[in-house]
């Protein structure tokens, strides 16, 4: 078959640019992944004229925002690509943003790369939490658990960014009187609660200002002539003042114009105001039952637990009186924080020598063999873990019920009596196991077990010692 010279020269240029190794270009790309914190989004469509980016209002979030001629950087992932096409991830592009469209999800194409595209990403596993309460919220519901309220010393300042400014927190307003609403324990009004930036237009603030049953703690300017609530008020002042804006913007939604960044009120932002109006919805019932586990001394114990790994200390996790679905939602969450920041590191160059071990009691529990979903964060940790300086230790009663992939990529097994012979036939499926399954479902001393680790590859017989303290 006759050979294309430009594809043959192109290729060669891609060889010779990979054995000479990374230039600052390669760099960049190399550090960018699809667990990136300023992951906007995934390439939907190509052309020479134009790309379509699918993305979503947490992501461009975290990004600061995508206002009209933002930059954006393009690279090819090489998972997906495959290894003949591998070399060109260390190549970007670079994109100028123009203006925001629709999804288009007409096709039988479009919606399968929304799958595939689905399976790169990282999810947020939050909504898993919420779902062992409410398998099938409604969909106002749902916009509240996709959309996700900017950290307060995130947001601009008013001069370097107004738009941005005014959105946040209004956004973050309207959350905090759902949390208020919901009974979820608020602070005092003092400290950074005694003023909280309220940022609606003049003719809203004219309107709630002169509502009669306007509660004494609002703040009124009345040296305006109409008078208006001003622009900063108590934490304890945002329950009424956002319910009334639900009440207007139910009943005149032209009081809300939209801008040239986008509506008024995001499409989470509505919601929560529904939510607050109440009409015809449940209002904060979906809430509520959340409260019993918040308390205002928290702290965000997943970073807390990645530096005090970072640092060599030991965490432990005691899951002994929780429920079920939060346990499960914690160690998910725990899981990719660790993960994520292990290919932060691995990506900067900033692995070095620096390992993580991490330990699962009743991994069945976690590592399910029906568990199909490839983005699943322990389906990552299984395949990928190694690579990134990720140990693991897990204990189960049921290797029958555990992840394949899991089983597939475990170096050392300690087995002790297995009495169900479905477990001893899943053992004797590994070749050092096979001739000592009679004695495992056999001999039942405590502490005696069969052993293989990644330098022996026989069998072996070991009586542990029960642990027991040493004398102070």
């Amino acid at each position: 078959m006759a050979v294309n010279p430009i594809v043959a020269e192109i290729e060669a240029d891609l060889r010779e640019g990979a054995t000479a190794g990374l230039g600052a270009i390669g760099k960049i790309a190399a550090g960018y992944n699809n667990s990136s914190l300023r992951l906007l989004g995934f390439l939907l469509s190509l052309s020479y004229e134009e790309m379509r980016i699918v993305t979503c209002d947490p992501w461009k979030r975290k990004c600061g925002g995508v206002p009209r001629n933002s930059f954006v950087i393009v690279k090819v992932n090489p998972n997906a690509a495959g290894p003949d096409d591998a070399i060109l991830a260390n190549r970007l592009i670079l994109g100028r943003v123009t203006e925001s469209v629709p999804t288009p999800v007409e096709t039988d194409i479009q919606s399968t790369i929304f799958q595939v595209h689905k399976v790169q990403a990282i999810v947020d596993p939050l909504e898993s939490l919420f779902e062992s309460v409410f398998a099938h919220p409604p969909n106002y519901v749902r916009d509240v658990l996709e959309w996700e309220p900017a950290e307060p010393a995130s947001i601009p300042s008013v001069q370097a960014d107004p738009s941005r400014f005014n959105r946040e927190w209004r956004e973050l307003g309207i959350w905090w009187s759902v949390l208020d609403a919901a009974g979820y324990h608020r602070p005092a009004d003092t400290g950074p609660y005694r003023s909280v930036q309220v940022p609606l237009r003049k003719e809203v603030k004219e309107a709630l200002a002169a509502d009669p049953n306007i509660p004494t703690g609002i703040r009124v300017d009345n040296t305006k002539s109409p008078p208006q609530i001003m622009s900063q008020q108590p934490l304890s002042a945002l329950r009424w003042i956002y319910r009334l804006v639900g009440v207007l913007y139910d009943a005149n939604a032209g009081m809300f114009p939209d801008s040239g960044n986008g509506p008024y009120f995001s499409k989470g932002a509505q919601s929560m105001l529904r939510i607050h109006v109440g009409a015809g919805i449940s209002g904060t019932t979906y809430f509520t039952p959340f409260a019993l586990y918040h308390d205002l001394q928290g702290s965000n114990v997943f970073n807390d637990i990645v530096q005090h790994l970072e640092a060599g200390t030991s965490v432990f996790v005691d899951y002994s009186n929780a429920p079920e679905g939060v346990a499960q939602n914690l160690s998910e969450r725990i899981a990719q924080n660790v993960f994520r920041r292990m290919v932060e590191n691995f990506s900067t160059g900033a692995l070095a020598d620096h390992y993580v071990i991490m330990y699962f009691e009743e991994a069945h529990q976690l590592f399910r063999s029906d568990d199909k979903d490839l983005s699943s964060i322990y389906n990552r940790l299984a395949k990928e873990g190694a690579k990134f300086h990720i140990g693991m230790v897990y204990a189960t009663q049921s290797m029958t019920t555990l992840s394949p992939d899991l089983l597939k990529n475990t170096e050392n097994f300690i087995i002790a009596h297995l009495n169900d012979d479905r477990e001893v036939r899943e053992v004797t499926r590994r070749y050092e196991f096979r001739d000592v399954a009679e004695d495992v479902q056999r001999i039942r001393s405590r502490g005696f077990v069969r052993m293989i680790t990644l330098s022996h590859r026989f069998a072996l017989p070991v009586q542990f010692r029960k642990f027991e303290a040493r004398p102070s």
